[in-house]
């Protein structure tokens, strides 16, 4: 495998001075800070099977306590309608061999994961902040309609989707909608 001239990074996560990024399918790139000099490397990462109905999906980075997760957001066929969301912790163990292995996880427990294209973020203690634990937060706008889109809940508890309209007095935004989390939180 031979890196590209230029690298275009549309995301990423860091856990343990490292900032891990979707490379291409197949493959993490690593950006290790933690040496006295930065290093850029590829590790394996076999990408996790389509849900049953599901053709298309958009995975998200994100990093929380430690653990890196990589969640995906399933639509259903080649529609934008949303079928699933999907998260996996993302093994890092056999990183230094070269690959690293994602795990379907159920239970977030009383995490959050707001999730926003093209950055990830997440708010840990749900409770923290008065929400329900175990949850998946995202904006769909995949239609690119003015008005921002859809503001997606997946609780992965019920497996159920909960969708509103962020702004529905406002028909056009000049933007999508995005994240602003308080600056004393906990990651």
């Amino acid at each position: 495998y031979a890196p590209p001239g230029s690298l275009v990074i549309l995301q990423m996560a860091a856990v343990g001075g490292k900032f891990y990024f979707e490379a291409e399918a197949g493959k993490l790139g690593v950006v290790d800070l933690s040496q006295a000099t930065t290093e850029l490397s590829f590790v394996d990462y076999p990408e996790p099977e389509f849900p049953e109905g599901c053709n298309c999906r958009r995975g998200h980075l994100v990093a929380s306590r430690g653990e890196l997760f990589d969640v995906h957001i399933c639509h259903k066929e080649f529609s934008p309608e949303v079928l699933t969301v999907c998260v996996y912790k993302v093994h890092l163990s056999g990183a230094g061999a070269g690959a690293a292995t994602p795990r379907e996880v159920k239970d977030l427990g009383d995490r959050v994961f707001l999730l926003s294209y093209p950055n990830s973020q997440l708010l840990v203690s749900a409770s923290k902040y008065g929400i329900k634990g175990n949850r998946v937060y995202f904006n769909h706008n995949v239609l690119k309609e003015t008005d921002g889109g859809l503001l997606c809940i997946y609780d992965l508890d019920e497996h159920s989707l909960e969708a509103v309209r962020p702004c529905p007095d406002i028909p056009e935004l000049l933007r999508n909608p995005f994240w602003v989390l308080p600056t004393h939180q906990d990651i």
